[in-house]
């Protein structure tokens, strides 16, 4: 999807602290950072694009459940009364869920 995209990854491995940095002309430059990580329950997580033109906060929780694992993604952030970054906001899901799942499986693989 963004062909120039780069990502690399500072801090710990795993939990608190774990930092991926993505960076791309067509992308645009973001962090992704772990703030709270529980192995019962999930993470929570700073989302940072374009050095901090527009911060997120959210969580990716789980729980297991007869029928498979359940996991419950959240992303908040305060856009304010911008007109462009409202339906920017209406378009996230679209935007990045698919980028989004493909980093969170992939790029546990990579840091082996």
């Amino acid at each position: 999807r963004f062909p120039d995209l780069t990502m690399r990854f500072e801090g710990p491995d795993t939990g608190v602290g774990a930092k991926m940095i993505a960076a791309g002309k067509s992308s645009g430059d973001g962090t992704v950072t772990i703030t709270v990580a529980d192995l019962a329950s999930g993470i929570a997580y700073t989302l940072d694009f374009d050095h901090g033109t527009q911060l997120f906060t959210g969580t990716i929780q789980y729980t297991n459940r007869q029928d498979g694992l359940h996991v419950i993604w959240t992303l908040d952030a305060e856009l304010g009364a911008n007109p462009l970054k409202r339906w920017a906001g209406l378009a996230m899901e679209s935007l990045m869920s698919d980028s989004m799942v493909l980093t969170f499986t992939t790029s546990a693989g990579s840091r082996k």
